[in-house]
Protein backbone atom coordinates (compact mmCIF):
# COMPACT_ATOMS: atom_id res chain seq x y z
CA UNK A 1 0.00 0.00 0.00
CA UNK A 2 1.65 3.38 -0.93
CA UNK A 3 1.92 6.64 1.28
CA UNK A 4 -1.48 8.52 1.62
CA UNK A 5 -3.64 5.77 0.69
CA UNK A 6 -6.66 4.46 3.02
CA UNK A 7 -6.77 1.14 4.33
CA UNK A 8 -10.29 -0.30 4.59
CA UNK A 9 -9.08 -2.80 7.50
CA UNK A 10 -10.26 -1.28 11.01
CA UNK A 11 -7.02 -2.95 12.51
CA UNK A 12 -5.10 -0.12 10.98
CA UNK A 13 -6.92 2.56 12.91
CA UNK A 14 -5.85 0.53 16.67
CA UNK A 15 -2.77 0.43 15.10
CA UNK A 16 -2.09 4.27 14.08
CA UNK A 17 -3.70 4.95 17.74
CA UNK A 18 -1.10 2.59 19.70
CA UNK A 19 1.56 4.30 18.03
CA UNK A 20 0.30 7.69 17.92
CA UNK A 21 -1.08 8.45 21.47
CA UNK A 22 1.48 8.95 24.14
CA UNK A 23 0.32 9.06 27.28
CA UNK A 24 2.42 10.76 30.22
CA UNK A 25 1.54 9.60 33.64
CA UNK A 26 3.89 9.22 36.95
CA UNK A 27 4.34 5.00 37.73
CA UNK A 28 5.60 2.77 40.02
CA UNK A 29 8.46 0.72 38.44
CA UNK A 30 7.90 -2.68 36.01
CA UNK A 31 5.27 -4.71 37.74
CA UNK A 32 2.99 -1.50 37.46
CA UNK A 33 3.69 -0.84 34.21
CA UNK A 34 2.81 -4.54 32.84
CA UNK A 35 -0.06 -5.16 35.59
CA UNK A 36 0.21 -8.94 34.95
CA UNK A 37 1.27 -12.03 36.95
CA UNK A 38 2.71 -13.74 33.45
CA UNK A 39 5.94 -13.42 32.95
CA UNK A 40 7.36 -11.08 30.36
CA UNK A 41 8.33 -13.47 27.17
CA UNK A 42 11.20 -10.66 26.65
CA UNK A 43 11.94 -7.15 27.15
CA UNK A 44 14.38 -4.68 25.51
CA UNK A 45 16.45 -1.80 26.95
CA UNK A 46 18.56 0.76 26.36
CA UNK A 47 18.84 4.36 26.30
CA UNK A 48 18.58 7.48 24.23
CA UNK A 49 19.34 11.16 24.89
CA UNK A 50 20.36 10.49 28.56
CA UNK A 51 17.08 8.57 29.17
CA UNK A 52 16.45 5.10 29.58
CA UNK A 53 13.90 2.96 27.96
CA UNK A 54 12.36 -0.48 28.33
CA UNK A 55 9.89 -2.44 25.84
CA UNK A 56 8.56 -5.98 27.06
CA UNK A 57 6.47 -8.50 25.45
CA UNK A 58 3.87 -10.80 27.30
CA UNK A 59 1.09 -13.10 26.77
CA UNK A 60 -1.99 -10.75 26.46
CA UNK A 61 -5.60 -12.04 28.38
CA UNK A 62 -8.06 -14.90 28.06
CA UNK A 63 -8.18 -18.18 26.26
CA UNK A 64 -6.91 -16.20 22.71
CA UNK A 65 -3.56 -14.34 24.96
CA UNK A 66 -1.04 -16.66 23.37
CA UNK A 67 -2.09 -15.38 19.91
CA UNK A 68 -2.38 -11.59 21.22
CA UNK A 69 0.18 -10.47 22.84
CA UNK A 70 0.88 -7.26 24.65
CA UNK A 71 3.61 -4.58 24.45
CA UNK A 72 4.65 -2.17 26.99
CA UNK A 73 6.87 0.55 26.68
CA UNK A 74 8.11 2.67 29.27
CA UNK A 75 10.71 6.33 28.58
CA UNK A 76 12.19 7.90 32.15
CA UNK A 77 13.69 11.02 31.96
CA UNK A 78 16.83 10.87 33.97
CA UNK A 79 16.36 11.12 37.70
CA UNK A 80 14.64 13.82 39.43
CA UNK A 81 13.37 15.46 36.32
CA UNK A 82 9.67 14.19 36.33
CA UNK A 83 7.19 11.09 35.65
CA UNK A 84 7.92 7.99 33.62
CA UNK A 85 5.96 7.80 30.34
CA UNK A 86 3.95 4.56 29.49
CA UNK A 87 1.85 2.78 27.17
CA UNK A 88 1.00 -0.74 26.82
CA UNK A 89 -1.58 -2.36 23.72
CA UNK A 90 -2.41 -5.64 22.94
CA UNK A 91 -3.87 -7.11 19.53
CA UNK A 92 -3.18 -9.64 16.95
CA UNK A 93 0.21 -9.54 14.97
CA UNK A 94 -1.56 -9.90 11.73
CA UNK A 95 -2.75 -8.05 9.38
CA UNK A 96 -0.96 -5.26 10.84
CA UNK A 97 1.79 -5.44 13.33
CA UNK A 98 1.71 -4.66 16.95
CA UNK A 99 3.43 -1.35 17.78
CA UNK A 100 3.33 1.10 20.98
CA UNK A 101 5.14 4.65 20.59
CA UNK A 102 6.31 6.77 23.78
CA UNK A 103 7.34 10.26 23.65
CA UNK A 104 8.07 12.86 26.44
CA UNK A 105 9.04 16.69 25.79
CA UNK A 106 8.85 18.03 22.60
CA UNK A 107 11.27 19.79 20.32
CA UNK A 108 14.69 19.38 20.42
CA UNK A 109 14.05 17.99 23.70
CA UNK A 110 11.60 15.30 22.77
CA UNK A 111 12.59 11.89 23.26
CA UNK A 112 10.57 8.73 21.61
CA UNK A 113 10.97 4.96 22.12
CA UNK A 114 8.71 2.92 19.50
CA UNK A 115 8.26 -0.91 20.57
CA UNK A 116 7.32 -3.22 17.72
CA UNK A 117 6.41 -6.78 17.70
CA UNK A 118 5.46 -9.09 14.19
CA UNK A 119 5.22 -12.70 13.15
CA UNK A 120 8.12 -14.93 13.41
CA UNK A 121 8.83 -14.82 9.42
CA UNK A 122 9.73 -10.95 9.39
CA UNK A 123 13.16 -10.48 10.17
CA UNK A 124 13.74 -6.61 9.78
CA UNK A 125 11.69 -3.66 8.96
CA UNK A 126 12.37 -0.51 6.94
CA UNK A 127 11.65 2.83 9.00
CA UNK A 128 11.05 6.05 8.21
CA UNK A 129 10.97 9.08 10.56
CA UNK A 130 9.86 12.32 9.30
CA UNK A 131 12.77 14.60 8.36
CA UNK A 132 15.16 11.66 8.29
CA UNK A 133 16.84 9.39 6.26
CA UNK A 134 14.99 5.70 6.32
CA UNK A 135 17.11 3.15 7.94
CA UNK A 136 16.71 -0.92 8.75
CA UNK A 137 16.07 -1.97 11.74
CA UNK A 138 16.94 -6.11 12.60
CA UNK A 139 14.74 -8.02 14.91
CA UNK A 140 15.42 -10.25 17.30
CA UNK A 141 12.96 -13.37 17.53
CA UNK A 142 11.61 -14.82 20.81
CA UNK A 143 12.92 -18.56 21.13
CA UNK A 144 10.75 -21.19 21.72
CA UNK A 145 12.29 -21.79 25.61
CA UNK A 146 11.19 -18.20 26.21
CA UNK A 147 7.98 -18.44 24.13
CA UNK A 148 6.59 -22.04 25.94
CA UNK A 149 7.37 -20.67 29.92
CA UNK A 150 5.54 -16.96 28.84
CA UNK A 151 2.57 -19.00 26.86
CA UNK A 152 3.02 -17.29 23.89
CA UNK A 153 3.43 -17.80 20.15
CA UNK A 154 6.81 -16.96 18.92
CA UNK A 155 7.30 -14.02 17.76
CA UNK A 156 9.74 -11.04 15.79
CA UNK A 157 10.81 -7.88 17.99
CA UNK A 158 12.40 -4.82 18.26
CA UNK A 159 12.32 -1.05 19.08
CA UNK A 160 13.15 2.30 17.86
CA UNK A 161 14.16 5.16 19.65
CA UNK A 162 15.17 8.61 18.79
CA UNK A 163 15.58 12.20 19.91
CA UNK A 164 14.17 15.45 18.51
CA UNK A 165 11.54 16.84 16.31
CA UNK A 166 10.58 13.79 14.52
CA UNK A 167 8.21 10.63 14.45
CA UNK A 168 7.63 7.36 12.99
CA UNK A 169 6.31 8.06 9.14
CA UNK A 170 6.36 4.57 7.86
CA UNK A 171 7.51 0.59 7.80
CA UNK A 172 7.92 -1.85 5.91
CA UNK A 173 8.41 -5.46 6.53
CA UNK A 174 10.46 -7.68 5.76
CA UNK A 175 11.31 -11.61 5.56
CA UNK A 176 14.85 -13.19 6.03
CA UNK A 177 15.39 -13.16 2.12
CA UNK A 178 14.69 -9.61 2.11
CA UNK A 179 11.15 -9.75 0.51
CA UNK A 180 8.66 -7.27 1.43
CA UNK A 181 5.72 -8.83 4.06
CA UNK A 182 2.53 -7.88 5.07
CA UNK A 183 0.91 -4.70 3.63
CA UNK A 184 3.31 -1.17 3.82
CA UNK A 185 1.63 1.11 5.69
CA UNK A 186 1.94 5.28 5.86
CA UNK A 187 0.96 6.97 9.35
CA UNK A 188 -0.09 10.23 10.28
CA UNK A 189 2.56 11.94 11.68
CA UNK A 190 2.54 14.96 13.49
CA UNK A 191 5.33 16.29 15.30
Amino acid sequence: MGRGARDPIPGLASFLITVCVAVIAPVGRAENLRGSSTPDAAALKGSVGGYPWEVAIRRGAGESGARTPCLSVELAPPRSKGGTGTNTGCHPLTPYPLAVGQSINSGAAKRSIVGMAYPLEVHSVRVWLKHRPSYVVRLDSLSSERARKAHIERLSFGAVAFSGPSCLARVTAFDSKGRKVGPEFAMPCVI
